[in-house]
């Protein structure tokens, strides 16, 4: 008997042999069943990877591309480059969505594409901070500033979701606020290690920059569990945010760490009549309280000499060098490796002088030791301010200026 497949009702228990002599599926499916079957998964040449990451001896890697500039600076300081995460952070309610607002302003009005992904408000607040933004800016629609709430998802869906964003658009910053709910436990080392990579994949893979606001402790300004700390090591810049004990409160941007250039000095952030943020370059360091802090504004005279402002460090290790008659383009050769260090020291003096004589910071020191002396030359060092090479003659050493020096 013929079955009419418009009637038939398929019994559960039929095999599928017994379907496809009913005429109720195609006869060559074995085939497309089999070959699924057999396909292997494609593997990854982990080797092929591995040489393609090879850093090249005769090749000069091109400079990141600069998505944000601290304009207030003389000479633009380049902040946040393309390729690399940095951290913002600061305790609750300390103003780092502000901060962050008042530096990509000058981000969306040249053209650059901004995604900003908001966690922890919700739709009305994400809203608002939106329009805080623009007005900042000093627009009022920014077709290439987008912002999201992904409030209520949770760590796996906000990952996503922020991944399908970034496949599907182009974007120059992102601004992850914030990075604690892309993960389950900031305890955990495994969570912290694998969403600080994805971040710094993406910042690779599609050309970014990846900026995370994350909270510190309420003690110690510390930031929070083992992401914190793997989001310190893995970042290019890590700004932290406090407030002065003024009324009302200032805001004050430190630069913890950076990578590849001197620190920016500290700078201090107030509001105008119209709550719209500005940098106030007005104010000195000395002259500013932390909350929190158990005794007097810190002043130079309390400071490790790498702790100076960057203007002075400047202007030391310039002098310092041109002391030297020894100069070939921006090398300065030294005959034995410990008169760079006598330098420093004898230079220190007259530049002190430039500087604090006023007694604007009374009590700073006047001259420095020599074991400070040698800490200070190595931290100019190990922070790339400069570049020592061993030189030409026996004992000798070449001080150079660094090619990505604000020097």
């Amino acid at each position: 008997m013929m079955v009419n497949k418009d009637e038939y009702i398929p019994d559960m228990r039929m095999t599928t042999g017994e379907a496809i002599q009913a005429g109720l599926l195609p006869s060559d499916i074995l085939n497309d069943v089999a070959a699924g079957q057999a396909a292997p998964a494609p593997q990854k040449d982990y080797l092929q990877i591995a040489l393609s990451k090879k850093v090249s001896q005769t090749e000069q890697v091109p400079r990141p591309e600069t998505v944000l500039f601290l304009a207030h600076t003389d000479n633009q300081y380049r902040l946040l480059n393309k390729g690399s995460i940095s951290t913002l952070s600061g305790k609750a309610k300390v103003g780092k969505t502000t901060v962050m607002a008042l530096l990509i302003a000058d981000a969306i009005k040249s053209g650059l594409r901004v995604l900003w992904i908001d966690t922890e408000q919700g739709a009305y607040y994400a809203n608002t901070t939106q329009f805080y933004l623009l007005q900042v800016a000093g627009i009022t629609i920014c077709d290439n500033l987008e912002m999201y709430d992904f409030r209520e998802f949770g760590p796996t869906e906000r990952i996503e979701l922020t991944e399908a964003l970034l496949n599907e658009y182009v974007y120059d910053l992102v601004v992850v606020d914030g990075v604690r709910d892309y993960v389950f436990d900031i305890n955990s080392p495994e969570e912290a290690t694998n969403i600080t990579t994805k971040l710094m994949k993406w910042s690779v893979d599609k050309n970014c920059h990846v900026a995370m606001l994350i909270h510190e402790n309420k003690q110690g300004g510390e930031l929070r569990g083992h992401l914190g700390t793997e989001c310190e090591n893995k970042s290019e810049v890590i700004l932290s945010l406090s407030q002065s004990t003024d009324n009302p409160p200032i805001t004050i941007i430190k630069c913890k760490a950076v990578r590849g250039r001197a620190k920016f000095d500290d700078f201090f952030v107030r509001r105008d009549e119209n709550g719209l943020p500005y940098v106030d370059l007005s104010i000195n360091s000395g002259s500013v309280t932390q909350i929190g802090s158990d005794s007097k504004p810190k002043r130079v005279a309390a400071m490790e000499p790498r702790e100076y402002p960057v203007s002075f460090l400047n202007d030391l290790v310039i002098k310092a060098l041109v002391c030297h008659k020894t100069k070939k383009g921006r090398n300065y050769e030294f005959p034995k490796a410990g008169d760079f260090i006598s330098d420093l020291r004898e230079c220190w003096p007259s530049i002190w002088k430039e500087y604090y004589s006023d007694g604007d910071m009374s009590g700073s020191k006047s001259t420095i030791a020599e074991t400070p002396a040698k800490l200070l030359k190595k931290h100019l060092v190990d922070s790339q301010y400069v570049i020592e090479e061993p030189g030409k003659q026996p004992n000798s050493v070449i001080i150079k200026m660094h090619p990505e020096s604000v020097f």
